[in-house]
């Protein structure tokens, strides 16, 4: 059964950029929800909607996001472009894979559509990357780009 809520974990790489264009393609294919989902791991708690939000209002919260919002703001415009349904948040939590996977859990996603850092060898063995844990721990299935 084709994904109908697609979500995609955005923190500005280009392995996160490149889920966003699968995410894209596939929801474009079958009518499926996008939502895209950064989860900023500092220690102030928010949860922002991007989804025409002002920013300026949430300064003070988002300084560490550096480039990230333009970036999440002009997917909004593309997956509108190409039709496709997309919303967006901002949350907080000190785990990035917990705050991942809650959301999913919370929000009835299909599938999760994360970028894989790409970890090799003995690194690999030492520390679990975002990506492995959502694999493992996620409600739905997911795809690393």
């Amino acid at each position: 059964m084709p994904p109908k809520h697609i979500l995609v974990p955005f923190d500005g790489s280009p392995q996160s950029t490149k889920a966003f264009h699968s995410a894209l393609s596939i929801a474009k294919k079958h009518e499926s929800k996008i939502s895209l989902l950064t989860v900023s791991a500092t220690e102030k708690k928010f949860s922002i909607p991007f989804k025409t939000v002002n920013f300026a209002k949430y300064a003070s919260h988002l300084y560490e996001l550096g480039e990230i919002i333009p970036v999440l703001v002009e997917f909004e415009k593309i997956a509108k472009k190409n039709q496709v349904e997309i919303s967006g948040e901002i949350v907080h939590d000190i785990a990035v894979s917990r705050g991942i996977i809650q959301y999913a859990k919370n929000h009835s996603v299909d599938l999760i559509i994360i970028g894989n850092r790409g970890l090799k060898g003995w690194k690999k063995e030492l520390s679990d990357s975002v990506s492995d844990e959502v694999a493992k721990h996620a409600p739905c299935d997911v795809q690393r780009i």
